[in-house]
């Protein structure tokens, strides 16, 4: 509902201005003459309204301060609209500002999140209206903050292996460009009056040649393989193999499968220790994976749990998730302890996924490395051989 900047007149003749809430110019006529005014204009308010969702960290920092203020005492209306007065980027202040509006209309906060059009993702929402369910809503929120806390810490964790090997490959690129349209071309006119040309110098000779002189035609047959690359990529049966071809990468795919078990268990926890039944949080924690493959193999492990099966008979069968994970819940299962074995397992992938990640690291590193010198040797020997055979004519 907009937002509506008016000028009015009381029954006295006395100027009024303001701010108020109405469907349309109608609406806000008829709820000024109860008020006992008489409008005279209106403006609707331009609000900037975000779409994009919130990053792990600015989940983290919405869901832990919310969490303080309504274990303080705060009520919800009071707290979103300290959160609304209080946050400094403009986009984010919009959400709030839309929070604050649907919660004075009387909507309970999950409704109002799931309202923000993908701002909040399904995980909050269920979150949230468990903990409203449940009368526990400020221990909800801590919940999430924990989650999304530990998703923010793993993801930079990940983030940061990759920075050096991609800044290496960026630099072999730079390199690669530089050495055959700049550097070598100088050699090549002492190579033109040679006849016999070993065959990696004459490949280096054409390869430089055709950057040089169809490098626009190049660019051109680069940008077409690009688009259909992303095209494809996008694309639903595409996605989906992709999805499974990851898991089966030597390393990378060891270290996906960690994420994901680590995810699945400390999503499942969340929910189910909320209070959320087992069938919608093993439901929601499948959807959070962002893996179409994983994804879709949760209908059957639904099927089986509505039949009566054990939750860790029916994850035995998915391809994706770390076995340990299905030995954690089965021993939780029958100890009767499953929200303590889920917390236990989700910690113990965590570590390892830091772990992983920073072993992938030390591994691409000196793979990095050694494809650059096995490059920068190719290119030495290439012009070395036929100025060495060029001496030797001389001679």
């Amino acid at each position: 509902m907009p937002y509506y900047h008016y000028k009015a007149k009381d029954i006295d003749g006395q100027n009024a201005k303001g701010t108020a809430e109405a469907e349309d110019e109608d609406d806000l006529y008829l709820k000024l003459r109860t008020e006992g005014l008489f409008l005279i204009s209106a403006r609707a308010e331009k609000r900037r309204v975000r779409k994009s969702p919130l990053s792990y960290g600015q989940l983290a920092d919405f869901s832990r301060q919310l969490s303080v203020m309504l274990k303080s005492g705060i009520r919800i209306l009071q707290a979103v609209n300290i959160l609304k007065q209080r946050e400094h980027n403009a986009g984010i202040a919009a959400v709030y500002e839309n929070l604050y509006g649907l919660l004075s209309r009387g909507l309970p906060l999950s409704d109002a999140l799931e309202k923000q059009e993908g701002v909040f993702p399904p995980l909050v929402v269920s979150m949230m209206r468990a903990g409203e369910e449940s009368g526990h809503l400020g221990e909800s929120a801590a919940r999430m903050a924990d989650y999304y806390e530990r998703e923010e810490r793993l993801r930079k964790a990940v983030k940061g292996a990759m920075i050096y090997p991609v800044f290496l490959l960026i630099m072999l690129n730079i390199s690669i460009i530089m050495i055959f349209t700049l550097i070598l071309p100088r050699f090549f006119v002492l190579f033109d009056a040679m006849e016999d040309l070993p065959l990696s110098t004459r490949f280096l000779m054409w390869f430089s040649k055709s950057l040089l002189e169809y490098g626009n035609i190049c660019m051109l047959i680069l940008l077409a393989v690009s688009s259909v690359v992303i095209y494809l990529w996008h694309n639903e049966k595409v996605h989906l193999w992709r999805d499974k071809a990851a898991l089966s990468v030597p390393i990378m795919g060891k270290l996906l499968k960690v994420i994901y078990t680590a995810r699945f268990a400390r999503t499942l926890n969340s929910l189910y220790g909320s209070g959320v039944p087992l069938i919608s949080a093993v439901n929601s924690a499948f959807h959070v994976l962002n893996n179409r493959y994983l994804e879709k193999q949760f209908k059957p492990v639904l099927d089986d749990l509505c039949n009566g099966v054990s939750l860790a008979s029916a994850l035995s069968g998915i391809d994706g998730l770390d076995e340990k994970l299905i030995t954690g819940i089965f021993i939780g299962e029958e100890s009767g302890e499953l929200e303590d074995m889920l917390v236990h397992v989700a910690d113990s992938f965590d570590y390892e996924a830091e772990a992983a990640s920073k072993n992938m690291t030390v591994l691409i590193e000196p793979v990095m490395i050694i494809l650059i010198a096995v490059l920068t040797g190719y290119v030495m020997l290439s012009v070395m051989l036929p100025i060495y055979q060029y001496y030797e004519m001389m001679g």
